[in-house]
């Protein structure tokens, strides 16, 4: 084991301690306590303890008054921790309970904790309706505070929904209601001012607005300073500082923030501080003082290691939305930089620099979309870069303006650019997807597939045929996760044709290492028939037959592929190999993500514990093969854990499909890839490819529906 997982073991065996023993002596805090309890740990960002206290209340014996109060904690517990859906149902049964008891307060803050939800599930629709509805319940009984909160969370919706008059209405309710000296005026002026100057930036509100903006900023300011309250104030400095950036009064502004960066700094308040060096970097940029910037950006950077584990944390907002900009607005930098420096040395350090900043961007991505901090790879990361010959890595980096392609060779690192910008590109992906998916006798996915593949690969042809590379690892970023680039075509060839292709999630997320073919086992179940709703799967039974003849296998199928069953077999089996050939889908939030089994649904915390229990612990899991899944197209969030399956089974490696294909092509291609895998002299890559190929050579199955969204992902050796 490596010492991070060792790390990280204990820190999952101190997490579940139980709280300090009470002495017999001592009462038993009450069901009320315990919600009160849960209350203040939930204030304190503990949101996970905060969830176990309340696991603690006996709910039957709780009046209906009581109850609704235990599911609005419950369910602020759960958000906080990203468990949007879980929440969701949580605000709901609180709601339920606050209308029988009467009990009008809680109701009113429920709608408003809905609100937040549908807001984090991006429909500002939903969320505004809620928000008005919250706004409108808090002012019939008085509450004034939850009225402003209310007013100002459907000004935030008003903003996305681009609805003008809403967000005047928003902002007029707030200020009218916001009232005395103390830290929560100040935060609600700061969200006042913040409304008004979103007005001009995103609805293109007049300048007029803008003093608005800097009147409510200095109300929240001077009430900050009378306080004192350090925090506040550096945000009312920072805010300041922001609006003079927008003028383009960039010696006001950096004073402004500088001043804001100072008093975060006194404090290590590191969730402001990194938003004054991040505004900080913008402004010395716009001055064309480029070395500053970028000091500053990595100033920023440092900020957010510090603070990255509860970043948004209870906010809904994921890690790509709040700071991902920061390490992307550097490695541009760099990347111009790159292009300039003659020393090649030099360039190559500076091009290492921008993969590694972006590679705390992956790994943050996954660790938040899976929830846990200590995902990584099964038996430790390599250095990729140094790995096997006639391997190439590629890096893209989807910019506003175009597209950055690195590529690793023996040689060193290589900067292509396409004129592409993110929109674009994105545009084109989503229109390859819809094209690619259901199979059909048209070629509508031939001309997008052309035209990604003038963008990221053309410029690189000639320094991979120079250097004689046969697998290219891919390192996709957002939108490229949701597509297969094995179906990219030249006019003439499709990608997967000239090269054997694998994916991982990022370059410090994947353990390479050979498989021993000496020894194999493997560990297979599915289902044939069809239950819980969904259809049979009849090949199954003929592709699990095939399997056991090219390995030794253990095999369950049907009603023997229960969920304990399943995971019994993987916890106390040894096998190399697990193959799951049923249904499975995955969903943006993990939580909803499957595969199924005859009784049950096996999620991929279940997955990982089972996998992680299993006997010979030293070894990971070498590969594991989930035949039959899919994902929403358009969903990066999905297909991000579709990259990170194997991450968070446990396994150095993962083939699956992005997409649910016919199966009696599935089983046609698990078996050659089986047959291939036997091999020693073929890599995983190579025998996933030698399989594609074989349908690509069948008429029945050419079309890229039937081959192409099987995905290698991790070790690709």
């Amino acid at each position: 084991m490596t010492k991070p997982s060792r790390l990280c073991a204990i820190l999952l065996w101190l997490a579940c301690l139980p709280g300090p023993a009470v002495s017999a002596v001592d009462d038993p805090p009450t069901d009320h306590q315990l919600i009160e309890q849960a209350r203040q740990e939930r204030e304190q960002g503990l949101f996970n303890t905060a969830e176990y206290t309340l696991r603690n209340v006996n709910l039957g014996s709780l009046p209906p008054v009581e109850q609704a109060a235990f599911h609005r904690e419950l369910g602020l517990s759960l958000h906080g921790q990203g468990r949007v859906a879980e929440a969701d149902l949580a605000f709901n049964l609180g709601l339920e309970a606050a209308r029988t008891s009467g009990a009008a307060g809680t109701e009113a803050a429920l709608l408003n904790d809905k609100g937040t939800v549908a807001a984090s599930r991006h429909d500002p629709e939903a969320a505004a309706f809620l928000f008005e509805r919250a706004l409108n319940a808090a002012i019939e009984i008085g509450d004034t505070d939850l009225a402003v909160t209310a007013a100002i969370n459907r000004g935030r919706a008003a903003l996305d929904l681009m609805d003008v008059g809403m967000l005047e209405s928003s902002i007029e309710a707030a200020i009218g209601r916001i009232m005395g000296e103390r830290s929560l005026s100040t935060r609600n002026w700061l969200s006042v001012g913040r409304l008004q100057q979103e007005g001009v930036r995103r609805l293109g509100q007049p300048a007029q607005w803008r003093r608005h903006a800097f009147d409510s900023f200095s109300r929240a300011l001077a009430i900050a300073e009378a306080l004192p309250d350090r925090l506040l104030a550096s945000y009312a400095y920072g805010y300041l500082g922001s609006l003079y950036e927008d003028e383009l009064k960039f010696d006001e502004a950096l004073q402004y923030t500088r001043q804001a960066a100072l008093l975060a700094m006194s404090r290590d308040f590191d969730a402001a501080l990194y938003l004054w060096q991040w505004q900080s970097a913008r402004i010395l940029r716009a001055q064309d003082r480029i070395d500053p910037a970028i000091s500053a950006y990595r100033q920023a950077i440092e900020s957010l290691g510090r603070l990255r584990p509860n970043l948004g944390q209870g906010e809904g907002v994921s890690f790509r939305e709040r700071a991902a900009p920061v390490f992307f607005e550097l490695a541009d930098l760099l990347l111009s930089r790159s292009r300039t420096l003659d020393d090649p040395a030099a360039r190559d350090r500076n091009l290492r620099e921008v993969r590694s900043t972006l590679e705390q961007v992956k790994v943050a991505e996954v660790q938040e979309y899976f929830q846990d901090q200590c995902v990584q790879a099964a038996g430790g990361s390599t250095e990729l870069d140094m790995v096997s010959a006639g391997s190439a890595i590629i890096y893209p980096i989807l910019l506003a303006d175009r597209t950055e392609l690195l590529l690793s060779l023996p040689d060193g690192l290589h900067q292509f650019t396409s004129n592409v910008g993110a929109a674009e590109l994105t545009s084109e992906v989503r229109e390859f997807r819809r094209h690619i998916e259901k199979y059909n006798f048209q070629t509508d996915y031939v001309r997008h597939a052309i035209q990604l593949y003038r963008w990221l690969i053309q410029p690189m042809e000639a320094a991979l045929a120079a250097a004689g590379v046969d697998t290219l690892v891919i390192v996709p970023d957002g939108p490229l996760r949701t597509i297969p680039l094995a179906a990219l075509y030249d006019g003439e060839q499709f990608l997967i044709e000239r090269f054997a292709l694998a994916t991982t999630p990022g370059l410090t997320l994947t353990s390479p290492q050979p498989l021993a073919r000496a020894e194999v086992d493997l560990f297979a179940g599915g289902l044939t028939e069809g239950v819980q709703g969904f259809s049979p799967l009849p090949n199954v039974g003929q592709e699990l037959e095939r399997i056991s003849s090219k390995f030794p296998t253990e095999s369950i199928r049907d009603q023997q592929f229960v969920v304990d069953e399943v995971q019994r077999r993987i916890s106390e089996g040894n096998q190399e190999i697990v193959h799951i050939a049923t249904h499975g889908q995955f969903d943006s939030d993990h939580t909803q993500s499957f595969l199924l089994a005859y009784d049950d649904k096996i999620t991929m915390d279940r997955l990982q514990t089972t996998i992680a229990s299993r006997q010979r612990l030293q070894e990971p899991l070498e590969l594991l093969v989930l035949s039959a899944c899919q994902t929403a197209a358009g969903d990066d969030q999905a297909a991000l854990g579709l990259a990170g399956v194997a991450l968070k089974a446990g396994a150095r490696s993962a083939l699956a499909s992005l997409w649910f294909v016919n199966d009696e092509s599935t089983a046609r291609m698990i078996e050659d890839f089986y047959e291939y895998l036997g091999d020693p002299a073929n890599s995983k890559a190579r025998a996933l490819q030698l399989a594609q190929l074989q349908l690509i050579r069948d008429e029945r199955f050419s079309h890229p529906a039937f081959w192409a969204p099987f995905l290698l992902i991790g070790n690709w050796l």
